[in-house]
Formats: C-alpha cells, sequence, structure tokens
C-alpha cells in the first residue's frame, strides 16, 4: 500500500485508511465510531467536496462528537449519526463511494458481521471499497487470564484490563479476534473481492487501553476489498 502524506500522529491503520481513499471517493461511510478522531477529520481534509457520515451507538458519544467539529466548513461535511449497526442500514442502494470500518465490527457475532457485510455491499457501489481493520488472533488481549472463546458466535469474552494492568473480572469484553482467512471468507461471501490483505502490530492510540502491560500493542488485521 502506497504511503500516505497525512499527519504523523495518526496511527499506522489510519494512515492506511486514509491511503486507499481516492479523490473520486465522496461519499463515505464510517460505521461504528465511537469518536471524531484525527482520521476522519483528515478525510474530510483531503477533499472539500467529501462527506463523510460517521455513525454512532451510543448516544452520549455522539453528541460530544458533534460538538468537537469546530472547524469552519467541517460541520457541514461531517455528518454524525446515531444508529445500531445492524440490517437494514437506513440508506438507499449504491449511496457510499468507501466504507471506513476501522477497529468498529469487533463486537459482531459471526452471524451479525455477515449481515452486516452484505448490507455494506447494498449501499456501495459497483467497485467501490471497504476498508476493515480487526483485531487479530494473535492480540495479547487473547491472552488476558479467563478468557472464552464461543466457537457458536466466534466471540471472545474475557476481563477488562485498564490503564494500570490490573484485570476487573466484572467487566467484561466480548469481541470477534479475526485471522486474514476468516475475514477473508466474511467478505467473499457478502460479495467482496480482497484486493489487499496484512497483519501487523500498532501501537495503542494515546488514552486506550486494553494489551497486556508488557505487550502496548495490538495486533491487527487490515483488509481493502472490493464490491463486486
Amino acid at each position: 500500500m502506497p504511503n500516505p502524506s497525512v499527519s504523523g500522529s495518526l496511527t499506522i491503520s489510519q494512515q492506511h485508511g486514509l491511503a486507499a481513499l481516492k479523490e473520486t471517493d465522496l461519499s463515505v461511510y464510517c460505521p461504528g465510531a465511537t469518536v471524531i478522531g484525527p482520521d476522519i477529520l483528515a478525510m474530510a481534509d483531503q477533499n472539500p467536496r467529501r462527506t463523510i457520515i460517521a455513525s454512532f451507538a451510543d448516544k452520549l458519544k455522539a453528541l460530544e462528537s458533534g460538538e468537537n467539529i469546530t472547524s469552519p466548513g467541517l460541520s457541514s461535511r461531517i455528518i454524525v449519526k446515531i444508529e445500531e449497526l445492524a440490517p437494514p442500514l437506513a440508506y438507499p442502494e449504491k449511496n457510499f463511494d468507501f466504507v471506513y470500518a476501522r477497529l468498529s465490527l469487533g463486537h459482531l457475532t459471526c452471524q451479525q458481521l455477515d449481515s452486516v457485510l452484505n448490507e455494506f455491499n447494498r449501499v456501495l457501489r459497483l467497485k467501490a471499497k471497504i476498508f476493515i481493520v480487526a483485531y487479530s488472533v494473535d492480540d495479547p488481549d487473547t491472552k488476558i487470564p479467563g478468557a472464552v472463546f464461543d466457537s457458536s458466535t466466534s466471540l471472545t469474552a474475557y476481563p477488562f484490563l485498564n490503564q494500570n494492568g490490573q484485570i476487573e473480572k466484572d467487566r467484561l469484553i466480548k469481541r470477534y479476534f479475526q485471522s486474514q482467512k476468516s475475514l477473508s471468507n466474511h467478505l467473499f461471501h457478502a460479495g467482496f473481492k480482497v484486493s489487499y490483505l496484512d497483519q501487523y502490530s500498532e501501537l495503542n492510540s494515546p488514552g486506550s487501553y486494553g494489551s497486556l502491560p508488557t505487550d502496548p500493542a495490538h495486533n491487527l488485521v487490515e483488509v481493502v476489498a472490493v464490491k463486486q
């Protein structure tokens, strides 16, 4: 993947997502957002004609993020919506040029992921791209004591590890950790063709926790796929 000329404050995967965008990608969908971060702001800065829809499941985070869009002209081009990431999505067919799903699909079961990817296919234009980053099966969070894998959903339940390295057993996280093969298979069955696939470690963004203290990086699977 080409090296993007974007701010050094972005993580590796954020930079890759921006590099995957074409100048003609004017309608971008960012499902399952938790914040309007530097990646989404950079998408808007790349092209003054681009409109971005960032959907939030959490109403409070959506409102806070909307208030944080203070740059002139961006508030009309970064649209914050409150919606659950579940079919049917409230958009017409062939509505978007690009889907940017960075670390936003991991809470879905394998069955839910299939349904959502089919919806992404429906709302994307022909030959449009989807960019997905997911926590991999080699991520250090899978080694947190007490982690339990559910084969019926592909979710792993594990206790939260706070910023002090302490395990909070009463606070469980459920996540679908992907392999390159599993994510590729999900995309294939939803009508996408994988054009780029990689796996690597990435340092946490400032303020994010969850990894073991001995390994501050997450291990990620990254894919770019094209709607067929």
